[in-house]
């Protein structure tokens, strides 16, 4: 399935107003990154080095700095994580390698700490997570399932398995 319908989910999540939204520098965030960078009103705070400069429209778009992690072109690192902290985060956008029952994971640690970062900063956390990653458990888990608020998927979540936040099935 293309990323785009889940990306349009997730950016639906999105209020519309003055809101700040936190995202990693993932592929899986990219396409989200660019419907949401059209709102007019919204920050859009990012780790994505390469992304952000494509995005144009009426968000205000910040870019946190840090080490540069390849092949994902995302920011890593303290000063990443510093900038996420500096300022209030109302919704964090992030995904996952890996997510089972006990929750959020990635193989990449630095990836993961920025992910924690936004998980533990933002108001709200709404994961897109492809259903392949479903049941997998990555290297660094880095939110528990109580800390998510949103998952966007394209799978349907067996009733019980997964409990905590509202699932949002896209087919």
């Amino acid at each position: 399935m293309p990323r785009e319908p889940l990306a349009e989910r997730a950016a639906a999540l999105v209020p519309p107003g003055r809101v700040t939204v936190g995202t990693t520098g993932c592929a899986r965030t990219a396409a989200v990154r660019a419907i949401l960078a059209r709102r007019r009103g919204l920050t859009l705070v990012t780790t994505a080095l390469t992304p952000v400069l494509a995005l144009r429209g009426g968000a205000k778009v910040l870019l946190t700095g840090g080490a540069v992690r390849d092949p994902a072109q995302g920011c890593v690192g303290a000063v990443a994580e510093a900038a996420l902290r500096a300022r209030p985060i109302d919704i964090a956008v992030i995904t996952a390698g890996g997510i089972d029952g006990d929750g959020l994971s990635a193989s990449c640690p630095e990836q993961a700490s920025v992910a924690r970062t936004l998980v533990e900063h933002a108001s709200r956390v709404i994961a897109v997570v492809p259903g392949a990653v479903f049941g997998a458990a990555e290297g660094t888990r880095f939110a528990g399932l109580a800390e998510v608020d949103d998952v966007v998927t394209d799978v349907v979540v067996p009733s019980g398995e997964f409990v905590g936040p509202v699932f949002h099935v896209v087919s």
